[in-house]
């Protein structure tokens, strides 16, 4: 009967496949992949838990040349025998140590360019300063020459500021409003073309046309309104903040290299061979030194 059973064939075993819905993640787990995968984050979280109670019970005056960075004597076959330390320490890169006199000489450099750019931040900020002065004159000019326009009404937008003889429209050095002479003129109407037949035909629709275009009302001239002076006025008072943001904008960055120049001074003098008069130490005393007359 064993035999029997033998001889009959069977159904060949099939590893149930993962849903379609789950196919991406790969293969179907079984328990048994689970238990592994379950054994093993648990190693894993003993050994973590084990070794934070060792970090937490350390001793922090406790030495051994194990720790550092640096192995000891290889124990492979090809190097066997051998006395030599493979790897560096964790202080040491390799990197050649530059001596006081150069570090003095670079921080001398670091300080010739911030200098540099001090002043430039400097003439920008005294730049700065003339134009916000400049155009706080001419606002206040145009606002009584506005007061002056309302209580006369017969003069023009195009008067000069407060008598002086000065256009309003100064350049500050920022975008301002474009002139008339470039805005664009309105267009005409498009003319209607008539084709007549006879001449006495062409002439009366032409007489006709005249008559139309007497009767129509003359198109009052439109006014330019950049040369309101209420419109100027506004775009001056506009000009004028952005000067005075670009003005405090130039003060800080002048401001935070003045302290970086006074900075990398304080450090090169306290590199000196010597003590420098004025340096203060660590504890915030000023060290007074005598210095041999030159």
């Amino acid at each position: 009967m064993g035999g029997f059973k033998k001889v009959i064939q069977r159904a060949p075993y099939k590893e149930r496949s993962q849903p379609i819905a789950r196919k991406k993640l790969g293969l179907l787990e079984k328990h048994k992949d689970y238990s592994l995968r379950a054994a093993s984050h648990n190693r894993k979280k003993s050994q973590l838990r084990s070794l934070r109670l060792l970090a937490s019970n350390r001793n922090e005056d406790e030495f051994h040349h194990g720790m550092l960075s640096r192995r000891g004597p290889s124990r492979s076959t090809l190097t066997s025998g051998t006395k030599k330390w493979d790897g560096t320490v964790a202080a040491d890169r390799g990197s050649k140590v530059l001596d006081i006199d150069a570090v003095r000489l670079l921080k001398t450099q670091d300080m010739g360019y911030v200098r540099t750019v001090r002043n430039v931040a400097q003439r920008e900020v005294r730049r700065l300063r003339e134009k916000v002065v400049l155009a706080e004159s001419m606002l206040g000019g145009a606002a009584h020459e506005k007061e002056d326009d309302d209580d006369d009404d017969s003069g023009d937008g195009d008067s000069d500021l407060g008598g002086l003889g000065l256009d309003l429209d100064i350049d500050f050095g920022l975008p301002h409003s474009k002139s008339s002479s470039s805005k664009p003129h309105p267009q005409s109407k498009p003319k209607k073309i008539v084709f007549a037949e006879d001449p006495e035909t062409r002439d009366q629709y032409a007489a006709d046309a005249e008559e139309d275009r007497s009767d129509e009302p003359e198109a009052a001239p439109q006014k330019d309104p950049s040369t309101d002076p209420k419109v100027q006025l506004e775009l001056r008072k506009l000009q004028l903040q952005r000067l005075r943001r670009r003005l405090e904008t130039a003060e800080r960055k002048l401001q935070a290299l003045a302290m970086a120049e006074h900075e990398m001074e304080q450090q090169r003098a306290r590199m000196g061979k010597t003590a420098t008069t004025g340096v203060v130490t660590k504890k915030g005393n000023m060290k007074k030194v005598n210095v041999r007359k030159r």
